[in-house]
């Protein structure tokens, strides 16, 4: 007997079908000039030696690279037969001068894959099959970062899994060289904190998200190459908890080392660790792990009308990008936590932001890739455009990235969104 999974075979309430028509209406939009993949996007990181490029981790079990500008997928990488939840890069300058790059996948298999990723002479629409992984957690593996001080040799990956533990791996050999424990639920997200990255810094800090609404820190030992031994001393933090439930994304802002979370209660926040003088109250490679003499309490909130999945501060351009699970991305002015923007396009929950250029760049549950100019020239593009659709005009092919919002700006919002901007060009 065969078995159908069309939703039109089985019984559906009246709600779900309208909602099934909603979205089947919304995904022939051309907001945020789509491109579209075979299954749902749930990650999405920067290439970090090409500014048009991208890598996208799929439900499918696969990880593609896609170059921006031609829209292309170049890369497509195979192994894993479940969803790939995150993903990461590690970069090595070789000695005859070339740059060695290293793939991780995080998969629900409860593995690690990796690939070793071709130079950019490879021929375009690549395959690369591996068999190669990392084995160890015990549950999925839903957070990946890569631990490079300059000036070692050693180079660590941090893997936090939905068992909450927190394990370290050496790059080169796969050995696991520590579990770290303490989370009580399973782990969201891994961020280092880039001011303690650096040749000669005494403690490198990692912080962890779970979805207990627990972020907690520890400090790493990296005076010295990062071993078994090293490791041993590392604990973790008490909770720093500003949050009610999960947390799902951890960001430092590249111009401030402030903080930024977003969570599952709905909320966006930023969290300072300079004092009123504008000093740090406690160094940033400092081991001590007491997360309220590192940070000030929350200063700005972003209320959001659903999960919040997703947040990234750009690094020119004074904007904050959320993803919501209501399929919508929002600016914000990092400043006064004001609204400015609202972009619609996706038909699904949007899983992840990351910047290029002038851009975010974002992937959804819906299966594509979409791009947003956040400039004020590019949100003038999109009021244009929707309001074309509005009127029933047939959309531009012009290629601008748009997007979309019931709120257009108002007046006041457009000063000062036109002020953020000059400030910036000054």
């Amino acid at each position: 007997m065969s078995k159908s999974s069309d939703p039109g075979h089985f019984f559906q309430t009246t709600s779900s079908l309208e909602e099934g028509n909603r979205k089947a209406a919304k995904s022939y939009n051309t907001f945020g000039d789509p491109i579209k993949l075979p299954s749902k996007l749930l990650a999405i990181i920067p290439d970090p030696v090409n500014e048009h490029g991208i890598y996208v981790a799929e439900s499918a079990g696969t990880v593609k690279r896609i170059d921006l500008s031609t829209k292309e997928v170049t890369h497509t990488f195979v192994g894993p037969a479940a969803p790939v939840s995150c993903i990461c890069i590690h970069v090595e300058n070789a000695p005859e001068g070339t740059v060695l790059q290293t793939l991780f996948a995080g998969c629900w298999d409860k593995q690690i894959w990796l690939w070793d990723i071709p130079s950019a002479k490879a021929d375009l629409s690549t395959i690369i099959k591996s068999d190669r992984r990392f084995q160890g957690h015990r549950d999925f593996v839903k957070a990946l970062t890569v631990l490079s001080v300059p000036g070692q040799t050693t180079a660590v990956l941090v893997s936090g899994g939905a068992e909450s533990e927190i394990l370290f791996w050496d790059i080169k050999t796969g050995g696991r060289l520590h579990v770290l424990k303490g989370h009580t639920r399973g782990i969201l997200d891994l961020k280092l904190d880039p001011s303690t990255v650096y040749a000669g810094a005494p403690n490198a800090t990692l912080y962890s998200a779970d979805s207990s609404r627990e972020i907690r820190i520890c400090s790493i030992p990296t005076s010295s190459p990062i071993s078994t031994s090293s490791l041993k001393s590392v604990q973790l933090s008490p909770p720093l908890v500003i949050h009610e439930t999960s947390v799902y994304s951890i960001h430092f802002d590249p111009t401030s080392s402030d903080l930024w979370t977003c969570s599952a209660d709905k909320t966006a926040k930023h969290l300072s660790r300079r004092d009123s003088d504008g000093e740090y109250p406690v160094s940033p490679t400092s081991s001590s792990l007491e997360p309220s003499a590192i940070w000030l309490s929350p200063d700005t909130t972003l209320q959001h009308p659903d999960f919040v999945r997703s947040i990234v501060t750009h690094p020119t351009i004074p904007i904050v990008a959320t993803a919501c699970r209501d399929e919508n991305i929002r600016l914000w002015n990092p400043s006064t936590g004001k609204l400015i923007h609202i972009y619609e396009g996706h038909y699904e929950e949007v899983t992840g932001l990351c910047i290029r250029g002038k851009d975010i760049i974002s992937v959804s549950i819906d299966g594509t890739v979409r791009r947003w100019d956040v400039t004020s020239m590019g949100i003038e593009e999109y009021k244009k455009e929707k309001e074309r659709l509005e009127k029933g005009e047939s959309l531009n092919n012009s290629g601008v990235a748009g997007g979309g919002g019931d709120n257009l700006l108002t007046e006041e919002e457009e000063r000062e969104l036109a002020e953020l901007m000059a400030e910036t060009e000054d």
